[in-house]
Formats: structure tokens, C-alpha cells, sequence
């Protein structure tokens, strides 16, 4: 579980043209964002790759079980709504901290400069 192997994940399913749904988890908060490749932001969009700045692994960070668990859990509710109605999700971003027990929710728009999904970049592709 590292930056890495999620900005593979996210081209893979931009390049194929297929949903996913990525989560994060780490501390006491965590969030997920739903991807619908072609029609919203996709995690480069919303997190353009940054260049490490150490150890920010789960193992360095730790994670609080239950915020994962509740993650997961709207992780799985998201893959449903995108089969339902991808544009209900698409670029929706849900934040939760453990502190405070908050949700938040923002919509992102795609990135016409993405390294990943914008048009130039899947004409590359």
C-alpha cells in the first residue's frame, strides 16, 4: 500500500476505461474517492503525484481498525452506486476524521492538465 502502487492502479483503470473506487487510510482519518474514467476526476486530478517526503506508510503513519473498516465499507458502498449510476459518484471525494467525527464530501472536477486523464494524455496513452 504505497503512493506508487495507487497512481498504477488509477492509470490502469483510466487507460482500460473502468471504475474504481480508491481509499485511503491513515492516523484516525481516511477517505475515498470514486473514479469514472472519461467523466470525472480521477485520483491524479485529485491528488497530483507529489515526490515522497518520507516513510508515509501505514506501518510509519498507523491506522485506527475501526476508521479502516468504515472506509472499506463506503469503499464497497461507492463500487455499488458506480454500477447504479456512475455520474451520482463520479469525483465525489468523502473524508472522515476519527477526531471530531466528521464527514466531509467535495466534488472534483477533471484536471484538463492531468498527467493521467486528461485528452492529451490518453491520446499519448
Amino acid at each position: 500500500d504505497d503512493p506508487d502502487s495507487k497512481y498504477l492502479l488509477n492509470r490502469t483503470a483510466v487507460e482500460a476505461g473502468k471504475p474504481f473506487v480508491y481509499g485511503g487510510v491513515a492516523r484516525t482519518g481516511g477517505l475515498t474517492l470514486a473514479v469514472q474514467p472519461g467523466v470525472s476526476a480521477c485520483l491524479a486530478c485529485a491528488f497530483p503525484p507529489q515526490p515522497a517526503r518520507g516513510d508515509e506508510s501505514c506501518a510509519a503513519l498507523g491506522i485506527i481498525a475501526p476508521v479502516a473498516g468504515a472506509i472499506g465499507a463506503l469503499q464497497a458502498h461507492l463500487a455499488l452506486r458506480l454500477l447504479e449510476d456512475p455520474a451520482s459518484v463520479g469525483g465525489l471525494l468523502y473524508v472522515y476524521e476519527m477526531h471530531g467525527r466528521r464527514w466531509r464530501t467535495l466534488r472534483f472536477e477533471r484536471d484538463p492538465q492531468c498527467s493521467t486523464c486528461s485528452d492529451a494524455a490518453q491520446r499519448a496513452a
